[in-house]
């Protein structure tokens, strides 16, 4: 990326001098416009009025038009600004310009708007030097780098929330690849398009509907002139379903490579997610995808862009939603706001419908308990819509997909059997995985519970012995306290289950098959409701 201080930099560049807005200097620059009129005119309106948002430009010029009129220049100078412009190169200081005035200084420095003179007095310089400097610089770095999502991203990201929009979005990506770019609803209806050189506007828009009827499923379709030919380019697809868009591309004369188009579309893809409020707003959610994924390549260009470093995320909080398929915003804003103020480091983002927190979360067993023991008391109640699950202990990013996928096929088992619980845990999910797999076959089933089986008859025993093993994690007096009782008449019911089924409660090799067969009926009983 070319950015302002780089060009300072450049051979033609020698003996400029930076008067204001240093604040800019890091800005990118990819391309270059001489201003040649400039009297604040009906016509001056006119030409603003259409001119959309251009990208990262400089502006040359010597002020001709208005050398003496310093409000005019200043005026110049916030619409060009406004239109996204980083910096004005101003030539011929002495001869055409009698001098910069500070008003003009003043105005770039408010603007953060880098104000740069070439060496006064000096009639040898000239434009065409600057600008052939400049894009060479750009078409080397250009060149030089293959991955160009991250850039524009972080170029977007930058910019006033008045121009992140669409169009400013296309734009930067049609002046990036040097084509038109077409944007098209799920009914197939143009719904934006940009043309690089803007002069191609009527060619391209005269049988554009036409020619991408024509395409039906072909990747690429040649479309000729009389003076050559253009090629209509469809990007791998965007989003899928109703709301799915698709992504085209013209460029006269050249085919873009097939990296070109995957890049173009991740780039209008990650701005739907994290800028376009139309198609949710879910910040980061593509780095959460990555992870669970577990796509390196993605993973790594997105850590580089939000800046995080995923080694350290050793913690999955999952919001398994259990009535809903939408994204919910409120609950990403409010599990945004509860889970910055607890972790250094935290990545909220949804993966299909269900909310995902990544965290790096305190070494010992203690303190994550701890966390995860203050979320219940201050937070659980507004999550009852959803299965809540804390996984820990995640070294890799295949740990993490694991553990998602574990929590998607067995959280809703873990739930039936576990109903008091209001984060359930990764041992949890673990055993309901293995109570499913045994409820699975109908041999094992009937086995365990026909454990049980002479206890059915006598109700106060069977939800003593699911409520001791299940819920209070083998604790009489909680027990106790959970049925209204006195720990004597708990230790009356076990014992008694003992003599009823063979099986004591309080022996380690005995309570696995009560677990099983507690655990299922418990499993078969919710399945009912």
């Amino acid at each position: 990326m070319i950015t302002v201080a780089d060009v300072m930099k450049l051979p033609s560049m020698y003996g400029a001098t930076i008067l204001a807005g240093h604040a800019g200097m890091s800005n990118p620059v990819e391309s270059v416009t001489v201003l040649e009129y400039g009297w604040i005119t009906n016509t001056l309106d006119e030409l603003f009025s259409k001119t959309e948002f251009q990208g990262n430009d400089l502006i040359i010029t010597s002020f001709a038009t208005i050398a003496d009129n310093v409000e005019a220049q200043c005026e110049n100078i916030r619409r060009y600004q406004a239109m996204g412009s980083v910096g004005f190169i101003l030539f011929y200081i002495g001869l055409i310009l009698p001098s910069v005035d500070d008003r003009v200084i003043a105005c770039c420095n408010e603007l953060d708007l880098v104000l740069i003179t070439m060496p006064e007095d000096i009639r040898t310089h000239k434009y065409s030097d600057v600008i052939g400097d400049i894009y060479h610089a750009i078409f080397k770095d250009q060149q030089a780098g293959s991955n160009y999502v991250s850039t524009l991203i972080r170029r977007f990201s930058n910019l006033p929330a008045e121009q992140r929009n669409t169009g400013t979005l296309l734009r930067m990506l049609s002046n990036h690849l040097q084509a038109s770019i077409i944007l098209t609803d799920y009914k197939k209806s143009i719904s934006n398009i940009v043309c690089w050189p803007q002069s191609l506007s009527e060619l391209l828009s005269k049988d554009l509907k036409k020619q991408l009827q024509k395409m039906q499923g072909e990747q690429a379709v040649k479309i000729s002139y009389d003076d050559g030919a253009g090629y209509l380019q469809h990007c791998p697809t965007l989003l899928e379903g109703k709301e799915g868009f698709d992504l085209y591309t013209f460029k006269y004369n050249e085919l873009l490579s097939r990296e070109d188009l995957w890049q173009a579309s991740e780039f209008v893809q990650l701005y739907s997610h994290i800028w376009n409020k139309d198609l949710g707003k879910l910040v980061t959610s593509e780095l959460v995808r990555a992870i669970i994924d577990d796509d390196p390549l993605k993973m790594r260009r997105l850590a580089d862009l939000f800046q995080i470093n995923v080694a350290e995320l050793n913690q999955m909080w999952v919001f398994d939603s259990v009535d809903s398929s939408e994204p919910d915003l409120k609950l990403l804003r409010k599990c945004t706001e509860y889970f910055s103020g607890i972790y250094k480091t935290v990545l909220v983002g949804y993966y299909e419908s269900n909310m995902v927190i990544f965290a790096h979360a305190p070494k010992t067993a203690g303190e994550r308990d701890a966390i995860v023991q203050d979320f219940i008391n201050e937070s659980a109640d507004s999550y009852s819509n959803y299965i809540v699950v804390c996984c820990d202990c995640l070294n890799t990013t295949n740990d993490a997909h694991n553990a998602y996928f574990d929590v998607m096929q067995y959280a809703s088992y873990a739930r039936s059997i576990y109903p008091q619980k209001r984060v359930l845990r990764p041992s949890d999910v673990s055993f309901a995985s293995i109570c499913a797999k045994e409820a699975a076959c109908r041999e094992a089933q009937i086995h365990y519970l026909k454990i049980i089986e002479d206890i059915e008859a006598t109700p106060e025993l069977l939800t003593t012995l699911t409520a001791y093993l299940l819920d209070h994690e083998s604790s009489m007096a909680n027990t106790a306290k959970a049925l209204c009782c006195h720990i004597n008449t708990i230790k009356y019911r076990l014992n008694a289950i003992r003599d009823n089924t063979g099986y004591s409660p309080s022996k380690p090799a005995d309570v696995y098959p009560l677990l099983i067969a507690v655990a299922i009926n418990r499993m078969r009983n919710s399945e009912n409701e």
